[in-house]
């Protein structure tokens, strides 16, 4: 019987929890051509995804298990930035998402300041033969499409110049630079930077395959 009281005591404590936002404070104040979504980030198992009402500034989670965290991430997107990288994203021909992964946006790597680059337009990133890369950068971050171009499974190295884009860290024991792989195929190796090297090595892209990495200076 112990089992069963467990489990009727873990119902009877999930909780619904409703949070007023004050997006003002938050730097999250809607503006003409912005749009507010949240997304979760981590969702407990039992838990429901957390409802957001932009309008009335209210995040709603329920059936919040006792002893558990549910993540939520709140941002605001420039609609006409997001609209041209989407356009960017679908002009380089591969099998890159139509729409912008929810990962990008959440990273804030769309924003009216970000600037793109085709490939072979960023002499910073130097990609092996029958690889081409894109790039939307900003001061501390870049994101990059990395495009098979070829009929066969191919590795990906990139000679990255982390000092010229802008993302070597400044201040010693206290900033680091992060790779996060945002979209491939599933089951895809993780992409691996040798920051003294300064390789970036993503291995066994499909033919005609992409994928979609950040490099970042946290």
């Amino acid at each position: 019987m112990a089992p069963h009281r467990r489990n009727i005591l873990h119902v009877t404590y999930h909780v619904k929890i409703d949070t007023v936002l004050d997006l003002a404070q938050l730097g999250l104040a809607a503006r003409e051509g912005t749009t507010l979504a949240a997304r979760d980030l981590y969702r407990p198992e039992g838990a429901s995804d957390a409802a957001f009402d932009a309008a009335a500034g209210t995040l709603t989670i329920k059936g919040l298990p006792p002893h558990r965290i549910h993540l939520v991430g709140v941002r605001a997107t420039d609609r006409a930035s997001v609209a041209k990288a989407t356009a960017q994203f679908a002009a380089l021909g591969s099998s890159l998402p139509p729409e912008l992964p929810p990962t990008v946006l959440d990273g804030g790597l769309v924003t009216p300041q970000t600037a793109y680059a085709a490939p072979g337009q960023t002499p910073e990133i130097q990609a092996s033969a029958g690889i081409r890369v894109a790039a939307w950068r900003l001061p501390d971050r870049v994101l990059l499409a990395v495009i098979n171009a070829g009929d066969g499974p191919r590795d990906a190295v990139l000679r990255v110049d982390l000092d010229k884009l802008g993302i070597t860290p400044r201040l010693p024991w206290q900033e680091f630079v992060g790779v996060r792989q945002l979209h491939a195929e599933l089951n895809a190796p993780a992409p691996t930077l040798d920051f003294y090297g300064r390789t970036l090595s993503l291995r066994a892209i499909p033919p005609r395959g992409g994928r979609v990495v950040s490099i970042r200076r946290h």
